[in-house]
């Protein structure tokens, strides 16, 4: 099977390339793991851009993410490294305050 690309692009520049699985066609699918009131969920999407573009949106929404990753437990984007994007992620949403 070979590389497929993510539905949306990381930038306006360049996309992020992911290889299918036997289990999953469309890739391994991203998780977004979280608290909220009632304890830890975890939410799938297709493609690392929009894991990404939730986990933020759930950090605005004031919830505590605590990781986005595929499959594999090692292959994951630890806290600091949302809080980074996540503050890329604000810039961008509101430029000018």
């Amino acid at each position: 099977m070979g590389a497929q690309y993510a539905e949306d692009g990381v930038s306006r520049f360049r996309q992020l390339k992911f290889l299918g699985s036997p289990y999953h066609p469309g890739g391994m699918p991203w998780r977004v793991q979280y608290k909220d009131e009632s304890g830890t969920s975890v939410l799938a999407f297709r493609t690392p851009e929009r894991a990404i573009e939730a986990a933020c949106s759930l950090i605005d929404r004031g919830h505590q993410v605590l990781s986005i990753g595929a499959a594999d437990p090692d292959d994951t984007i630890s806290e600091i490294e949302i809080a980074r994007i996540y503050a890329i992620w604000a810039r961008e949403k509101k430029p000018f305050g």
